[in-house]
This record gives C-alpha cells, sequence and structure tokens, in this order.
C-alpha cells in the first residue's frame, strides 16, 4: 500500500520534466523558423523590429529587410 505521502513528490518531478520537454520544443521550434536569419519567402535577411511582451513572455520581432515578411520568436538572435 502507498503512503499519501510518496505521491506529491513523483507529481512535482513529472511536472518539472514536462515543463523542460515544453521549452526545449519551443527553443527548437523557433530555431526553425528563424532559419538562421534568411527569410524563406525571398531569401532575404532578418533583422531585429522589436521585442512583444505578452503576459509571462517576451517574445521578438523580426522583419525580413527585402520582402517586409514578420516573424515572432521566443529567442533573440
Amino acid at each position: 500500500m502507498r503512503r499519501v505521502s510518496d505521491t506529491p513528490w513523483q507529481f512535482i518531478a513529472l511536472l518539472i520534466l514536462l515543463i523542460i520537454i515544453v521549452f526545449f520544443i519551443e527553443s527548437c521550434a523557433s530555431n526553425n523558423i528563424y532559419n538562421n536569419g534568411i527569410c524563406r519567402i525571398c531569401g532575404g535577411n532578418y533583422e531585429f523590429y522589436q521585442a512583444v511582451g505578452h503576459h509571462y513572455t517576451t517574445n521578438y520581432l523580426y522583419k525580413c529587410d527585402k520582402c517586409g515578411n514578420i516573424i515572432e520568436v521566443n529567442q533573440i538572435y
């Protein structure tokens, strides 16, 4: 029979692991969207445009110098 006190630390450990996985996936997605600073539409270069503050996070907008395409990523490059 399990003790009640054993369950909370397992739940907390699982929750922390899931949060780490989500941050890793978001980081990979941002890298994919940024594409080493090269616009997928026209081949131009992305330049920093502005920072956008959300409730708990800050994202960054980059604008293509040729076509004006704007992307939003969660890292500053």
